[in-house]
């Protein structure tokens, strides 16, 4: 008997960004965009509430399997959290769920093995066997880790900022281009959501000024602490 097709629908989900793409029965592709979705940050009812809001209907009510590859996916309870939401809204699928970093190693290194990387919002590493980890390290998120990835950057220039540590003419270009108070910084931080996405926000002001000594100097120290604390605490030789 011939195999029925079926219409997948894979989403890779950052902090930030959600990025879907729905592989349609008869060959053709769709993609679709949402705000990421995490669970250390949303609940159940707001990752519903936010497909039913950007996914077209026609597309929830098609899918057959979904597969969701998600930040802050990292722990069964997590999971459970996306899953449950998204069983809710996709009702006739099957739905799986893992993290954002095995869908990075399978894309980059398929069956085989290797050491696969995420530099996003948050960043993240482990040693790929070609199926799962042999090795990962434990994130330890935007407040305490997360070396290297936009909110650490940004964490790093909004305290030299803050401290007036940064050269004077790039303090000015801050200044004007974000008109920060200090009160509404904290604010942003520790009372209202998604302060990592917050912090990573002002990562474009590094990229625009690349050239500048400073800016070179902090970025390469951040993927310095990357290497330190994550991609040199692997073992690339352990085996499950």
């Amino acid at each position: 008997m011939k195999k029925e097709k079926s219409n997948i629908l894979i989403a890779d989900s950052g902090s930030t960004k959600t990025h879907w793409m729905f592989l349609k029965d008869d060959g053709s592709q769709q993609e679709l965009f949402c705000t990421g979705i995490n669970p250390y940050f949303m609940d159940e009812n707001q990752i519903v509430d936010l497909i039913n809001k950007s996914i077209p209907e026609i597309v929830i009510s098609k899918t057959d399997e979904l597969y969701f590859y998600g930040a802050g996916c990292s722990n069964n309870d997590k999971c459970t959290i996306v899953n449950n939401a998204l069983c809710r809204v996709f009702a006739n699928a099957k739905v799986e769920v893992s993290n954002d970093l095995l869908a990075s190693a399978r894309a980059l290194f398929g069956r085989d093995r290797g050491i696969a990387c995420i530099l996003g919002t948050g960043s993240n590493a482990a040693v790929y066997n070609g199926i799962d980890f042999d090795d990962k390290i434990n994130s330890l998120g935007y407040m305490l880790g997360d070396e290297g990835s936009g909110a650490y950057i940004g964490k790093r220039l909004l305290i030299d900022f803050l401290h007036n540590d940064m050269p004077k003419d790039l303090y000015q270009k801050f200044a004007k281009e974000y008109n920060l108070n200090f009160h509404d910084v904290l604010d942003r931080i520790y009372k209202q959501d998604f302060p990592n996405r917050y912090l990573a926000s002002f990562t474009p002001f590094a990229s625009k000024h690349i050239d500048n000594d400073y800016i070179i100097e902090l970025i390469e120290s951040s993927f310095d602490a990357f290497i330190k604390y994550q991609l040199s605490s692997l073992n690339f030789d352990k085996t499950t």
